[in-house]
């Protein structure tokens, strides 16, 4: 199974969360567009930070409402890509020297 990357989310005093966006937490941020009738629906940053926010909150890690914890979010940043393993990667080696 694939592990998600995490989104790195900088709060306005420095501190910055790492926070793996899941499935689950994609389909509670798309309920809430649609309840909320949020422009963009789901693929909104509004949705992008309530499923982060829905993960932080999971692990007790956020008490505020989504609303006061978004107003002191500084910045969002999408996971890196991860430069360390190679897509096509059967398992051998490819140097073709060894």
């Amino acid at each position: 199974m694939a592990k998600t990357r995490p989104m790195t989310i900088t709060m306005d005093d420095g501190t910055e969360h790492k926070v793996p966006i899941t499935a689950f937490a994609q389909m509670k941020a798309e309920d809430k567009a649609q309840r909320e009738g949020w422009a963009g629906g789901f693929q909104s940053l509004r949705a992008t930070m309530y499923a982060a926010y829905w993960m932080l909150r999971s692990r007790h890690q956020v008490t505020d409402g989504f609303e006061r914890w978004a107003s002191h979010v500084d910045g969002i940043a999408a996971p890196a890509p991860d430069d360390d393993t190679d897509a096509n990667d059967d398992g051998e080696d490819d140097d073709p020297k060894s």
